[in-house]
């Protein structure tokens, strides 16, 4: 009778050298294991919009990157004299509307150089729970501190996941077709969705992994990693 869980060691399909750019984007796990490579010495992007959870918010901010998109005020919201932006996380705010328009645009033209030259590109999935504000029908990065009843719970299926990956993936191949895409999800519980609702959450985002990339990816199962290869 075993009376622990063996974990048995297994070889990445690729090593990573310090030559190589990386790029990091999604959820803290993401920020993490950034610091780690930071820390010897890679050269390293990590979280360009802040942290991201779910992966409408991911996806679109990839694609927002790939094709240097520009922002206009409709993505913005002011909450206790601050403007932040629904597509960005809270640290990006600023104190009027110009400055934030500023800080985005040049977000996304600044990345788009380094994602057009990174060798890497780690995806870190957090919840398949998103916040859509009810007066725009738009899913939020981050809620910004908004009353709750202004936001509606969406749960975010496995297909739609899938489809706006592949739009994002399309548009970052076209830019750089030799990146090799890293695609993961975060072991960090999200407790305030509730247990249960982590699990469910847990699950459809592995199984977007599992089954909505086959014909690109790698599955390893233990650090829940999906390889999406670099040939186009």
């Amino acid at each position: 009778m075993e009376f622990r869980t063996k974990l048995h060691p297994f070889s990445l399909p690729f090593q990573i050298d310090l030559k190589d750019s990386l790029f990091f984007i999604g959820s803290c796990f993401a920020e993490n294991v950034s610091r780690r490579f930071s820390s010897k010495k890679f050269g390293v992007t990590s979280n360009p919009f802040g942290t991201l959870y779910n992966p409408l918010s991911i996806s679109l901010a990839l694609n927002h990157i790939a094709n240097k998109k520009g922002y206009g005020s409709s993505t913005q919201i002011k909450n206790q004299g601050i403007y932040y932006s629904w597509l960005h996380h809270g640290s990006l705010g600023a104190l009027s509307s110009e400055e934030l328009l500023k800080k985005t645009n040049d977000i996304n033209l600044e990345n788009f150089e380094k994602l057009k030259k990174c060798t890497y590109l780690f995806i870190t999935l957090g919840s398949a729970w998103a916040y859509k504000y009810k007066k725009t029908g738009l899913i939020t990065a981050n809620c910004h501190k908004i009353a709750a009843d202004q936001f509606e719970k969406v749960f975010i299926s496995c297909d739609e996941i899938v489809k706006s990956f592949e739009d994002s993936i399309q548009a970052i191949k076209k830019i750089n077709h030799r990146v090799k895409i890293v695609l993961t999800v975060s072991p960090v519980r999200h407790i305030r969705d509730g247990l249960i609702e982590n699990k469910r959450s847990k699950a459809e985002l592995m199984t977007c992994g599992i089954i909505g990339f086959t014909k690109k990816t790698l599955f390893i199962p233990i650090i829940w990693h999906k390889i999406i290869s670099g040939k186009t």
